[in-house]
């Protein structure tokens, strides 16, 4: 090629540059605060494809004590900081960079590193890494993701029963027909673990060839009397025979029987709602688990306000349609709730029951909502 076909077509190519350049500037002044720069607004999966590369999880250390029985839990002897943040993070060493949004912020006595508990806004997977030191944040807001499956659901209206009964997720959201989803609540209880009935669902998984998934909503006290359970569990889970969504139950379950709804549960008179919520996520990470970005009520009851609480710190309240206890029966989607502390064998029954009958597979919580 000539020096003049060069020159030509250097000349070109230079003025292509300039005016995608001018363009994306153009387009970057005139995105709203909070969704500048593709990496803030994400569509599908492929956005956030490198993410669990990018912000590898790492193992905590365990806790090395044992909590008194009778005394409160005290994080401070485990965790030196834990703060709740909404923020974007993006990795610049990626290419293309690859985001997250970070949930939590924390440190360990005794540790020099800062931990961060990050979520996937289209898969909804949580995961805790080191805090990445080539790394840009940008704080954000639920409303900032609303293009997201995550802000989607963040930013459901308010529960439609009676205004604080069953708020947020209660049935599938797939765009298809699934099978139900099944939560075992786990609430302070000194009755045995309904281990049997975790035992019919590991044989379930064996006979589909795959792990059963279960969601195992547990509260922080349940963690503090029942150890060993929660380590067979965890073995479980180790072992690929259960594919546990761990799911903040609150940290002391409050119920006082006869006293109305209005006035019971975490709507109890003295209850410090932030530090059930924060104490149970903290003994959750203590004890080597990963708080998912959902939170069940206790006795499904709640508030807007307590809603609007939990929204502003990233949560995702998850209810029932399939409250096995109280008779109502599952469909194609329910997200169906049994008890698995031993305080309502009726439930269990019931389970055991639909196992025996025609209930043969269970839905992955995340698929069910469609998550990527």
């Amino acid at each position: 090629m000539s020096t003049r076909n060069w020159k030509k077509w250097g000349t070109i190519g230079l003025f292509w540059f300039l005016l995608t350049a001018t363009a994306s500037g153009i387009w970057w002044l005139t995105q709203p605060n909070g969704s500048k720069s593709g990496w803030f607004k994400g569509k599908g999966a492929g956005l956030w494809v490198s993410t669990e590369d990018a912000f590898p999880s790492v193992p905590l250390p365990p806790g090395s004590f044992q909590h008194e029985k009778g005394t409160r839990y005290d994080p401070q002897r485990y965790f030196a900081s834990y703060q709740p943040v909404f923020k974007w993070c993006r990795l610049h060493a990626e290419e293309p960079a690859a985001t997250c949004i970070v949930l939590r912020e924390f440190r360990l006595v005794g540790k020099a590193d800062t931990f961060l508990l990050i979520l996937n806004p289209e898969t909804l997977r949580t995961r805790i890494c080191r805090k990445p030191s080539q790394a840009e944040f940008q704080d954000s807001t639920p409303q900032a993701l609303s293009e997201t499956l995550y802000g989607k659901l963040l930013n459901l209206p308010p529960a439609a029963e009676t205004g604080m009964e069953n708020a947020g997720l209660v049935h599938a959201r797939a765009a298809e027909a699934v099978p139900p989803v099944l939560s075992v609540d786990l609430c302070p209880s000194l009755h045995p673990f309904s281990r049997d009935m975790f035992h019919r669902l590991v044989a379930l998984g064996s006979r589909n060839h795959k792990p059963t998934p279960v969601v195992i909503c547990v509260s922080g006290l349940w963690i503090r009397q029942h150890k060993a359970d929660l380590l067979w569990l965890k073995e479980a889970e180790k072992k690929r025979e259960l594919e546990i969504t761990w799911v903040n139950h609150s940290y002391s379950h409050p119920y006082e029987e006869h006293v109305p709804w209005n006035h019971n549960f975490l709507l109890s008179t003295n209850v410090d709602f932030k530090r059930e919520v924060f104490e149970s996520e903290q003994i959750m990470i203590e004890e080597g688990l990963v708080p998912s970005v959902f939170f069940r009520f206790p006795g499904l009851i709640s508030s807007q306000s307590l809603v609007n609480s939990l929204n502003r710190w990233g949560l995702i309240p998850l209810g029932s349609d399939a409250w096995l206890g109280k008779g109502q029966n599952p469909q194609p989607g329910s997200i169906i709730l049994v008890h698995g502390n031993g305080n309502e064998p009726l439930g269990v029954r019931r389970l055991e029951r639909l196992l025996g009958e025609n209930l043969t597979e269970f839905s992955d919580l995340y698929a069910a909502l469609g998550a990527a």
